[in-house]
C-alpha cells in the first residue's frame, strides 16, 4: 500500500477488514488498535448513501477475497505478538 507520504506492506493475513470510504480504502489489521487508510481508490458520500458500489468496493472485495483464499489453504495468522 502506497500514499503519497509513506508506503506499507501489509501482509494478507493480517488483514481482517476492507471497506470502501471518502478518504480511501478503510483497512483494519490485526495487532492494530485503528484502521490504516490507503488512498488509492475513494468512495463518495453519495456513491454510500445511495448504496451504488465504485471501484473502491472492487478492490476491497479482491482483497479480501485474496485474504481468504490465503486462509483456505491453511495458512494461520500471526500471532499479536510473536516471540
Amino acid at each position: 500500500m502506497s500514499s503519497a507520504v509513506k508506503t506499507r506492506r501489509i501482509p494478507l493475513r493480517d488483514v481482517l477488514m476492507v471497506r470502501g470510504g471518502y478518504y480511501g480504502l478503510e483497512i483494519r489489521v490485526r495487532g492494530r488498535h485503528f484502521s490504516i487508510t490507503a488512498s488509492a481508490v475513494q468512495k463518495s458520500n453519495l456513491a454510500n448513501w445511495v448504496g451504488r458500489r465504485t471501484r473502491a468496493d472492487e478492490v476491497a472485495d479482491a482483497i479480501l477475497e485474496a485474504r481468504n483464499r490465503l486462509q483456505a489453504a491453511g495458512v494461520s495468522p500471526v500471532p499479536d505478538n510473536p516471540r
